[in-house]
């Protein structure tokens, strides 16, 4: 989730979030369960995205592979220092720390029988005897592959990268809640992935998988005779660990513009679940069972490797025949055979488990798309890894095949590298980089409810008594702690059209607070469905973050007003506007009615681990907007001072709040005209300096600040 707290909008030429910096790489991460890949492209050039390659591997033919595995082998040296091997450079006969993507998510967001998952458990306790938590170990793999990554463009680039800027984006599954997403954000914090350069700042974005699989999957589909304006499609983004899926719906062929028509959903039902049932089978039924144990690790994990992740796993479709599995020597002396035998009704068992999972996932994909479209989708379209398995395709068919959705798979690497091609592209759009992109995503639907918790005019029979009281300023009874949700789950959004709402802060004349006052929100999130109206209605209800922020106008700038019982005040108004972005949140902060534009600068990066990030803004002048208008006289104009904007994210925060909490003082936003309740008139302030910032949600996050004058 990111936070924009902006006085003011931006100019339309500030849309890219690099504001079209000259020379800029982009890159795309896909940080896999089971394997994981990077792609890259040149500002200069984003018609050319590189898939890197040249893996550190002691096995030869996997170097030139499209990704790495998603493993690292911990070593203790002399020193007592810990060293780690990655990747394919992992000895063969060792047994290396995988799955660590799935525990950046909470147990309780777990499917029961994953929780209990045997390769789950042995996860958690490889961390808990190396003493790491899952964001270090996260870490750890991002480090090196970015390290090698770097290594891989300064070969083609050499010193050039040295001038170049950096922008990333990291995919991750669609299914993540936001307090996974916030420990990714964490985790390539600690990787130096947002590590200072000394030619700019580097800044990085979430995308969602299945997003970046569909946008690198549709820019290759622009043009096609058999793509129409309506026509909607679902893709399906089976992985090593997940399955996600999207659903889009065309809403102009040129340019190539997508909508999302109906929620995305996703599963924990990935390809490591068929390897598990696999072994499972090997262990337990098949002819290796009574000498599985007396075989070396090594023979059985080449055995795997060989013959069924690069051979049966992708090759088998269901039909009637055999695949036959060459034994380890070790093996074949104590058996007395060299090879095993698998029939198509034993694979059948094997991969039915998982396959049923993710044709439930489509089945309701689909149901969702013609409830919405009152039609069925036209194409559902498969990437992945786990996208390229051909018994996948055809047990979609059996069930597709008679009706008007047809199936698209890719060949070769293509699906494979799906997603981080996607997030390359979506790099270079964000970024303002590519000024025709080959396809664009207009609108978003809502995974959740985002809204604030405030105060309404107390209605009996409707409000509970104890979150009753009177308001010293308007000498009415209210009821505190409803919420107010901008964005429900469902709701489509848009970038274009931001939901956008009017707050009141309220300062009492008898206690100023400081010279320049500040506002203080807590945002939360709810995936409730009706969402709960009381900030106690729900266990759902999470705090997402804060928004506490520095006015650049004084206390004695802002207008007075005086409420129907006699009592003066000073009132703040502002703006909040949300959008969302991928697997972002987007929130904006604008003064009242203003319109107002400026330049952009950057701040420094911020050390990790601080409950409270303030910024300081330097002192600059701030001028009249642009419009024909007599010349000022020199100086006349006002100037800010040391303005400060505080970005906190307090987890100690209890709710409900307790006797001296921002909920039970009488300053709180306020919205106006709802709910029956009276609002005074808004005051129009002068125009004031427009300022920017954007923060990834996690703590350590850096800051991308843009001081905006009129």
């Amino acid at each position: 989730m990111y936070l924009y707290i902006k006085f003011g909008p931006k100019r339309r030429d500030q849309i890219g979030i690099l504001d079209n910096m000259a020379s800029t790489l982009c890159f795309g991460i896909d940080f896999g369960t089971t394997y994981s890949g990077v792609a890259w492209a040149w500002s200069g050039q984003p018609q050319d995205i590189n898939i890197v390659t040249s893996w550190p591997s002691k096995l030869i033919g996997n170097s030139d592979r499209e990704k790495t595995p998603t493993e690292i082998q911990f070593e203790t040296t002399r020193t007592g220092s810990k060293r780690i091997t990655w990747g394919y450079d992992v000895p063969s006969d060792s047994d290396p720390f995988r799955w660590f993507k799935l525990l950046l998510v909470d147990e309780d967001q777990l499917q029961p029988h994953l929780v209990k998952s045997k390769q789950l458990k042995e996860a958690r306790q490889r961390l808990q005897n190396e003493g790491l938590q899952p964001v270090q170990a996260v870490a750890m793999y991002l480090r090196e592959i970015w390290n090698h990554t770097l290594e891989h463009v300064r070969r083609m680039l050499q010193d050039a990268v040295d001038e170049c800027r950096f922008h990333i984006v990291l995919t991750v599954p669609a299914i993540w809640k936001d307090d996974a997403r916030k420990k990714m954000e964490e985790a390539a914090q600690q990787a130096g992935l947002l590590g200072p350069r000394a030619c700019g700042k580097t800044t990085m974005q979430l995308l969602s998988e299945p997003e970046a699989g569909a946008i690198s999957t549709f820019a290759t589909m622009e043009g096609r005779p058999d793509i129409h304006e309506g026509d909607a499609m679902v893709v399906v983004d089976a992985g090593g660990g997940t399955v996600d899926l999207i659903s889009y719906k065309v809403d102009s062929l040129s340019p190539f513009v997508l909508s999302e028509c109906a929620e995305g959903t996703g599963g924990l039902c990935g390809a490591v679940f068929l390897d598990q049932d696999f072994m499972s089978w090997l262990k337990q039924f098949s002819p290796l069972a009574p000498v599985w144990s007396k075989t070396p690790v090594k023979d059985l994990k080449r055995m795997i490797r060989d013959s069924w992740e690069h051979g049966i796993k992708q090759e088998f479709d269901g039909q009637d025949k055999e695949f036959t599995i060459p034994l380890p020597y070790s093996c074949a002396l104590q058996l007395n055979k060299s090879d095993l035998t698998l029939k198509s009704e034993q694979l059948t068992d094997i991969f039915d488990n998982v396959i049923s999972e993710i044709e439930a996932l489509v089945g309701k994909q689909v149901k969702a798309v013609k409830k919405r479209l009152g039609k069925s989708p036209k194409y559902i379209i498969l990437v992945g890894g786990f996208g390229r398995c051909r018994y996948l395709r055809v047990s979609l068919e059996g069930i597709y095949g008679p009706t008007a959705t047809k199936l698209i798979q890719g060949t070769g690497p293509t699906p494979w590298t799906a997603v981080c091609r996607g997030a390359v592209i979506h790099a270079l759009i964000t970024g303002g980089f590519s000024t025709s992109p080959a396809v664009q995503v207009s609108s978003r639907i809502s995974r959740a409810n985002y809204g604030i918790a405030r105060s309404t005019p107390f209605v009996p029979g409707k409000h509970h008594e104890e979150d009753r009281y009177t308001c010293p300023y308007e000498g009415t009874e209210k009821a505190r702690n409803q919420m107010k949700w901008y964005v429900l789950r469902g709701d489509e959004t848009s970038k274009m059209s931001p939901k956008a709402f009017k707050f009141c802060q309220y300062y009492d004349i008898a206690s100023p607070p400081p010279l320049f006052p500040t506002v203080d929100m807590d945002l939360f999130t709810c995936t409730d469905m009706p969402a709960p109206s009381r900030l106690q209605g729900s266990k759902n209800i999470k705090r997402l973050d804060s928004i506490k922020f520095t006015c650049p106008a004084s206390f004695w700038e802002l207008p007075i007003e005086t409420s129907n019982s006699g009592n003066r005040y000073r009132c703040l108004s502002f703006r909040l506007e949300m959008t969302t972005d991928g697997s972002s949140a987007i929130f904006q902060v604008f003064p009242a009615d203003e319109l107002v534009t400026g330049f952009s600068r950057l701040l420094p990066r911020l050390s990790i681990g601080q409950k409270t990030i303030d910024v300081e803004c330097d002192e600059l002048s701030v001028q009249e907007p642009a419009i024909p208008k007599p010349e000022a006289p020199r100086n006349s104009g006002p100037r800010l001072r040391r303005s400060k904007l505080n970005l906190a994210a307090s987890p100690d925060r209890q709710y409900p709040p307790q006797t001296g909490s921002p909920f039970d003082r009488p300053v709180h936003p306020q919205i106006p005209e709802e709910d029956g309740e009276k609002r005074l008139p808004l005051h129009p302030r002068s125009p004031r300096s427009s300022i920017l910032y954007q923060m990834p949600s996690s703590l350590g996050a850096d800051l991308l600040r843009r001081i905006d004058g009129l």
